[in-house]
């Protein structure tokens, strides 16, 4: 068996992969449609930061559960330490899309006014006005149901977390990786893990 999925794209990258879009496809609130242990890899790049913590044991558990036995998870995400010593260490540089592909919301908005915390705040718990939507993932309403505003990142990772979620849920190796070729965006300051079922 090879099957192959990506997590996020609306058609396959790569001849001989499966794709599921995300938003039409909810992850969330969807298993996937496929059986358990038909899967030999999953690829997801920039969607774990988009999937509220509360969520993720059971999104990640369903990927697990497609996966065969010796089976690959690849993610790209943002990388949370990455983030934090660009804060610390004052650098708004390492907010530039060039250098890191987290920039992109950090420049939009208010959060480049704000200086270096705004644009780290941005990739931890990114909103944006209601006019400013490039795409709509989680909304922010009114008890009315008066949307104002979109949720765009709700979560921030490093490896250390990853690692103990994936183990969490089942995962027999975990690694941290630099970026691979498969990889959608090759800036560093991303965080990119193997693991294996």
């Amino acid at each position: 068996m090879n099957k192959k999925l990506e997590i996020g794209e609306a058609n396959p990258r790569f001849e001989g992969w499966d794709s599921v879009s995300l938003p039409e496809f909810n992850i969330i609130l969807s298993d996937l449609p496929y059986e358990d242990g038909s899967l030999n890899e999953v690829y997801w790049s920039h969607v774990l930061e988009h999937i509220p913590y509360c969520n993720i044991e059971s999104v990640v558990t369903g990927i697990y559960n497609k996966l065969e036995t010796g089976g690959k998870f690849r993610t790209v995400c943002p990388d949370m330490r990455k983030i934090v010593e660009a804060y610390m260490n004052d650098d708004i540089s390492q907010f530039e899309r060039g250098k890191n592909h987290w920039g992109s919301l950090s420049l939009r908005g208010i959060y480049p006014k704000l200086g270096v915390g705004g644009m780290m705040m941005s990739q931890f718990i990114g909103s944006e006005k209601v006019d400013d939507l490039v795409k709509q993932e989680c909304y922010l309403a009114s008890v009315k149901g008066e949307v104002y505003g979109v949720v765009s990142h709700v979560a921030a990772w490093d490896f250390k977390m990853f690692q103990n979620l994936l183990h969490l849920v089942g995962f027999s190796r975990v690694e941290q990786t630099e970026v691979e070729p498969i990889d959608r965006h090759k800036q560093s300051g991303q965080l990119c893990v193997n693991a294996y079922k």
